[in-house]
C-alpha cells in the first residue's frame, strides 16, 4: 500500500488527497521519498502525521516541513504527539514553514511538547502568517507561556479565525484575558475549550462574544463543568445571528434548558446543530429528558453526541465488563484485542470502578483520564503497539472491514430506468443487501438512531426507501465509518455527488459538515459544477 501511495503522489494521481498512518507505513525511506515528492504534489490536501514522528523520523520531518513551504496543494497538516523539546532543527523548520507558507490553512499540534521559549517563537511566527485559518493546540501546556505574545497573536493575525485550546491548562486569569481579546476583536469563528475549567466570569465573556459577534459560529465546551451557567450560553445562542454549532457533550442540562435547546434548533435558521450527551435514565427526571430526546431529536437539530451517546443509552449493547454494558464490535475495534481477553486483563489487574470508567471513556469518547492504568491494561498486558496513537476514525476504518461483526442489514430494492417508480408486489421485488454495524448507524444517523431507540426487534433488518443506487448507498454508509467519500473507477462522480447530498438530509447525518467538505473535494477533483 505504501509503495502504491508514493507512486500516486509521484504521478499526481487526483484521487490521492490524503496521506495518514492508517494506510501509509512511515519509515526513514518512505519519509525521504515523501519529502521529495511533496513540492510538486498537486492534489494532496491532507497530511496526517499524528503520532508517527519519533526517533529517527525527526530528521525526516525537518525535510518534510521545508518541502511543504512551496507546496500549493496541502491545506491540512497534523503533527500531533510530536516533541520539539531539544529538537531545535525540526522546530526551526516548523517556524520557517509557518512564516513563509502561502497555502497551508489548518495546522494541528495536539499533545505536542514545546519548550516555553519555543512557544513564544511559535506565536511570533503565527502572528505574521497570512494563510492559516485554524491552529489546534489541544493538550499543549500553555500555563507558563509569555501571555503577551499569545494575546498579540490574536490581535494582529486577521486570517486566523479558529482556535483549539482544550486542555491547555491556562490559568483563570490567563483564560480571562484570552477570552476578553477574542471578544474585543470579534473575528474568531470557532473556539474549542474542551475540558477547560470555566468560571462564571469566563461564561459571561463567552456569552457576550456569541451575542455581539456577526461571525462566531462554533463553540466546543465538551466535558466542561458549566452546568449552572449553561443558561447564559443558550440565551446568547438564541439571540445570535451567526452561531451554528454548540458541542456540549457531558455538560448536564435540566428539562427547562433542554426545552430551550429544542426551541433554538427549531426556530433559529442559522443553528445547524447542538451536540448533547444522552441523559441517564436512573431517575424520574432522567426519564423525562429521555422522552423529550426521543420526541424531538428527529424533528429538530438536537444531536445526541455520537459514541458518548451510545455508552450512556446502552442501545444495542451485547457485552458486559464488570457489570458495565457495552458493544463488542466497538470495544474490539478500539483496543485491537478480543473482548474476552480484555475482561481477563481487567480482572487480573483488580481494576477499580474508576479505572474501568477510564477504559470506557477512552473507547467511547477518546478521553484519557488514567494513562497509567490504560497503559498497563492495553500495552503491558496485551502488548498493543501504539495504542495511544489511534484515533476514533482510524479505528472505525478498521471496523468497516470487519464484515463478520456487522449486525444490521439494509435491504435496497433493485432499481432500473423502467420500474424504479412503479409499485411492485412484495414477492416480486428484488433486493441488494448492505451490511453495517448498528453502533455506527446509531452514532452517525438520526434516522437510524430513532428506529433503534424505539424498536423491540432482536434482529436488525430494514428496507431502504431513499431510492438511491446501492453503489451510492455503499459509499455513503462507508462514509459513516471513515468520514471519507471513497469512489471506485466504476462510479459516476456526478451521480454520486447528487445522490449523496440527498442522503445527508434523508438519513440526518450527525457529521454533515464533514460530508459537505468531502463533496466539495469530489467536485474539485472531477471538475464538477
Amino acid at each position: 500500500m505504501t509503495s502504491e501511495i508514493l507512486k500516486q503522489l509521484q504521478t499526481n494521481d487526483p484521487k490521492l488527497t490524503e496521506i495518514s498512518n492508517y494506510d501509509f507505513e512511515f519509515s526513514v525511506g518512505s519519509f525521504k521519498k515523501l519529502a521529495g515528492y511533496l513540492p510538486q504534489a498537486k492534489y494532496l490536501e491532507t497530511l496526517d502525521l499524528f503520532g508517527v514522528v519519533k526517533g529517527n523520523f525527526e530528521a525526516s520531518l525537518t525535510k518534510i516541513l521545508l518541502a511543504l513551504i512551496n507546496n500549493k496543494s496541502v491545506l491540512d497538516l497534523n503533527l500531533g504527539l510530536t516533541s520539539f523539546i531539544r529538537n531545535n532543527e525540526t522546530f526551526a523548520a516548523l517556524v520557517e514553514l509557518i512564516t513563509n507558507t502561502k497555502y497551508l490553512e489548518y495546522l494541528h499540534l495536539p499533545e505536542c511538547s514545546f519548550e516555553t521559549k519555543q512557544l513564544t517563537q511559535l506565536f511570533q511566527a503565527l502572528k505574521v502568517n497570512t494563510s492559516l485559518k485554524h491552529i489546534g493546540l489541544n493538550g499543549v501546556s500553555l500555563s507558563s507561556i509569555d501571555e503577551s505574545s499569545f494575546l498579540d497573536l490574536i490581535r494582529k493575525n486577521r486570517t486566523l479565525t479558529s482556535f483549539s485550546l482544550g486542555k491547555t491548562h491556562l490559568g483563570h486569569t490567563q483564560l480571562t484575558n484570552v477570552l476578553q481579546v477574542f471578544r474585543e476583536q470579534l473575528q474568531v469563528q470557532s473556539l474549542d475549550l474542551t475540558e477547560t475549567e470555566l468560571t462564571n466570569n469566563h461564561t459571561i465573556i463567552i456569552a457576550d462574544l456569541i451575542k455581539e459577534s456577526n461571525t462566531f459560529e462554533e463553540l466546543a465546551i465538551e466535558g466542561v463543568a458549566v452546568s449552572k451557567n449553561i443558561q447564559l450560553i443558550l440565551d446568547a445562542i438564541e439571540s445570535s445571528v451567526s452561531f451554528q454549532y454548540l458541542k456540549a457533550a457531558l455538560v448536564k442540562i435540566n428539562k427547562k434548558q433542554l426545552d430551550q435547546v429544542i426551541r433554538i434548533t427549531q426556530n433559529s435558521p442559522n443553528v445547524l446543530g447542538i451536540y448533547l450527551s444522552y441523559p441517564s435514565s436512573c431517575t424520574e427526571k432522567g426519564a423525562q429528558l429521555i422522552k423529550l430526546f426521543k420526541e424531538n431529536v428527529i424533528k429538530s437539530k438536537v444531536i445526541l453526541l455520537d459514541f458518548a451517546t451510545l455508552l450512556e443509552s446502552g442501545v444495542g449493547a451485547d457485552f458486559e465488563i464488570e457489570g458495565r454494558r457495552c458493544h463488542r464490535s466497538l470495544l474490539e475495534a478500539r483496543t485491537a484485542t478480543t473482548a474476552e481477553k480484555l475482561v481477563e486483563s481487567v480482572k487480573k489487574l483488580k481494576s477499580t470502578k474508576k479505572q474501568i470508567d477510564s477504559l470506557f471513556n477512552w473507547i467511547y469518547k477518546s478521553q484519557i483520564a488514567d494513562m497509567g492504568y490504560l497503559s498497563r491494561l492495553l500495552q503491558g498486558e496485551l502488548k498493543i503497539p501504539n495504542f495511544f496513537e489511534k484515533t476514533l476514525v482510524k479505528d472505525l476504518k478498521m471496523l468497516m472491514g470487519d464484515h463478520k461483526t456487522k449486525d444490521f442489514v439494509i435491504k435496497v430494492p433493485y432499481l432500473d430506468d423502467e420500474n424504479e417508480d412503479e409499485e411492485e408486489e412484495e414477492g416480486e421485488v428484488e433486493y441488494d443487501e448492505i451490511l453495517v454495524h448498528s453502533v455506527v448507524l446509531f452514532a452517525r444517523s438520526g434516522l437510524f438512531r430513532d428506529w433503534l431507540l424505539n424498536t423491540n426487534e432482536k434482529e436488525y433488518q430494514i428496507k431502504d426507501f431513499s431510492k438511491k443506487t446501492v453503489e451510492t448507498l455503499q459509499i455513503f454508509f462507508n462514509f459513516l465509518y471513515c468520514e471519507k467519500l471513497i469512489l471506485t473507477a466504476d462510479d459516476d462522480p456526478q451521480l454520486v455527488v447528487e445522490e449523496i447530498e440527498d442522503c445527508s438530509d434523508y438519513y440526518q447525518t450527525t457529521n454533515s459538515k464533514i460530508l459537505q467538505s468531502e463533496i466539495i473535494k469530489i467536485k474539485k477533483i472531477f471538475s464538477l459544477n
